[in-house]
């Protein structure tokens, strides 16, 4: 059976010290910092590198590619920085989805909420409140071609946060 591997991962606790800056350019907090390493540690050992990963370009999100960088073996080879990922709805973020090459079999989203939760709620029928802040979530579908994720259920396969991690140790 060919499958396709979706995970999706919110970006880590970003600041709000400086009430002037725009919501784009906020950077990620102390917490935010701390459970990205944590992610990536956890990350690094259970080798889920993706073919392609799609990144929004706000700072937070930035951030968090660049801390589970290693953990996710992203180079300039297989990222791709995607404007209007922030911000994106579930509708958007499936539209960007099914654009992906079939040779792609793992993508991977680094974005925001709440498109990332509702996509999660949608294509898994599942009702998830809220994806946690550098929270993992992964699915698989049983299908040759990105554009038929809409198609079926996906398989939840991971979904872990940093107190996920934190009740593990």
């Amino acid at each position: 059976m060919i499958t396709k591997t979706l995970t999706l991962i919110r970006h880590a606790k970003s600041s709000w010290s400086d009430p002037n800056l725009p919501d784009r350019q906020r950077p990620l907090n102390k917490r935010g910092i701390r459970d990205l390493a944590k992610m990536n540690h956890l990350l690094s050992h259970m080798h889920l590198q993706p073919d392609l990963v799609l990144c929004s370009t706000a700072k937070r999100t930035l951030e968090t590619m660049e801390g589970l960088k290693s953990a996710l073996a992203v180079d300039e080879d297989n990222l791709k920085f995607v404007e209007h990922l922030y911000e994106a709805d579930a509708s958007q973020l499936i539209s960007e989805i099914i654009l992906r090459p079939d040779a792609v079999e793992h993508l991977a989203l680094i974005g925001h909420n709440p498109g990332l939760t509702d996509l999660l709620n949608q294509l898994c029928g599942i009702h998830f409140s809220n994806l946690a802040t550098c929270a993992i979530a992964q699915m698989r579908f049983d299908c040759v071609h990105w554009s038929e994720i809409t198609q079926q259920q996906g398989i939840l396969q991971l979904l872990i946060s940093p107190k996920a991690v934190d009740a593990d140790s």
